[in-house]
């Protein structure tokens, strides 16, 4: 099984060249897995994208319907097309925090990836689809290449 981080969602999403090779070659051959937050952090990015290309604050956003509506259009995109139509199945965050914490110190990692790293090592997954380097540190996780 590999896990999809989200640098890889917004690659693919993006058009990266890269990214859709490593999906043809790769993803589209084998199991795949991905978890909540990496969902709640892929529609976060996209959401601020459109509301930088519109000059209007992330946080301002809910005062803006059509481009709130905008932005919701490209996240239920992202959803169907990526995570529904790929079959990526959404891992529950089951452990405890203290091993986020460890993937921090251990690794050196902000808290969203230590989160991932976590649930990497919690559920057993050794590989990851990713364009974040801060995963090669990450001795247990092999990043997945073309």
């Amino acid at each position: 099984m590999i896990f999809v981080d989200t640098s890889f969602f917004i690659e693919f999403f993006k058009g990266n060249e890269k990214a859709r090779l490593l999906y043809d070659k790769i993803l589209s051959k084998e199991r795949t897995c991905s978890s909540l937050n990496v969902l709640e952090e892929t529609t976060y990015i996209l959401m601020k994208r459109i509301a930088m290309e519109k000059s209007i604050n992330i946080f301002d956003l809910e005062k803006n319907p059509r481009v709130f509506v905008e932005c919701m259009n490209i996240v239920e995109e992202f959803y169907k097309s990526l995570i529904m139509d790929l079959d990526i199945t959404i891992l529950p965050l089951n452990f405890s925090w203290d091993i986020v914490l460890e993937m921090c110190k251990r690794y050196s990692l902000l808290p969203n990836d230590a989160l991932i790293a976590a649930t990497c090592r919690f559920y057993g997954i050794r590989r990851i689809a990713t364009f974040d380097d801060d995963f090669r540190r990450v001795k247990f996780l092999k990043v997945v290449e073309v």
